[in-house]
């Protein structure tokens, strides 16, 4: 038996070396001619371009605060019955709602939703929007002051179909769930639950 190894496999650590100096030598070469081609532009040029960097910052930090100023004055607006004053109170009549949602009756999944429904409604109402229905109120919502609108509006859709067809309105219990995951998404968004 051979004590030599067949195939000897090993690591040239004198090449890996001169190939990270060439790197940096490539590297320090690229510094010193952009720091040259820098240093042919007049000075003028640079605080110009400071001048546009920083004009665009501002107008970005601004746009984002007023956005922010609109979330913060909507969250303000927000004021709840004085039964629901407590946390402890609404997620009661949030549970009652999910054990509907959870029950074996397709009556009950059309009473969660449109119990959903009346509390955004009841919410939107409290915060000045004082049109008919829930419908009217997120027509005149801006989007960019409710990120849920759009799910919101999707429930909506469902509940108004619930209320014109009654009885003969037929959901699957994935379906009420999925509208009821939807309000339950603007309730989050409104600190209800």
């Amino acid at each position: 038996m051979s004590m030599i190894p067949q195939k000897v496999r090993w690591l040239n650590l004198e090449y890996l070396f001169d190939q990270l100096l060439n790197l940096l030598r490539w590297l320090w070469i690229l510094i010193k001619k952009l720091i040259l081609l820098l240093a042919d532009v007049p000075i003028k040029a640079y605080f110009i371009i400071a001048g546009f960097v920083f004009i665009a910052v501002m107008a970005f930090l601004f746009f984002k605060l007023r956005k922010l100023e609109r979330k913060i004055k909507i969250a303000s607006m927000v004021s709840f019955k004085e039964e629901e004053k407590l946390p402890q109170d609404r997620s009661g009549k949030w549970k009652d709602i999910k054990n509907k949602i959870n029950s074996d009756s397709i009556e009950d999944w059309k009473e969660a939703i449109i119990m959903a429904d009346s509390i955004l409604d009841d919410i939107f109402s409290r915060m000045g929007y004082k049109m008919d229905g829930l419908g009217e109120k997120l027509k005149n919502i801006e989007p960019s002051d409710f990120a849920s609108l759009q799910e919101v509006w999707d429930g909506y859709k469902v509940r108004s179909k619930i209320a014109r067809e009654g009885a003969r309105f037929d959901i699957s219990h994935e379906e009420a769930k999925s509208v009821l995951a939807k309000y339950e998404k603007g309730l989050k968004e409104l600190k209800y639950i």
